[in-house]
C-alpha cells in the first residue's frame, strides 16, 4: 500500500506508461456509511487506486489503519486485504482497478 496526496501521483503518473494500455475498471462513489458490499478483500492479478476527492474516513490495509481524506490517492498492490472501514465525513471517491475481473476478488 502507497498513500500519497493528488499532485504527487499526477507527476508519477506521467512515468507509468504501461498502465495507459491495461484494461481498467473504473468506479465513483459518494456515501456517508459504509457500502453493504464492502468487505476485506484482495485481488491477485491486479492494483487498485482509490482517489478521494472530498471527505474523511479510514481504510484498512492488512492490519493497518490509513486514515484518507480529499486530495489522498491510495494504491493498493496485489494480495493486500482492504476494505474502506470507517466514514468520518462524507466521502466522494472514484475507484481504478487495472486488470479487472470478477473472479480474482477474494473475500476475507
Amino acid at each position: 500500500m502507497k498513500k500519497f496526496k493528488s499532485k504527487e501521483f499526477e507527476k508519477d503518473c506521467r512515468i507509468c506508461g504501461a498502465f495507459n494500455k491495461a484494461p481498467l475498471a473504473i468506479a465513483r462513489a459518494v456515501t456517508n456509511k459504509i457500502l453493504a458490499t464492502e468487505t476485506l478483500h484482495t485481488h491477485s492479478n491486479g492494483c487498485e487506486f482509490y482517489f478521494f476527492l472530498r471527505g474523511k474516513a479510514e481504510m484498512q490495509v492488512d492490519s493497518q489503519f490509513v486514515s484518507v481524506q480529499g486530495g489522498d490517492v491510495i494504491l493498493i498492490e496485489p494480495g493486500e486485504k482492504h476494505k474502506v472501514s470507517k466514514i468520518i465525513d462524507e466521502i466522494d471517491y472514484i475507484s481504478i482497478k487495472t486488470n479487472p475481473d470478477a473472479s480474482d476478488k477474494k473475500t476475507h
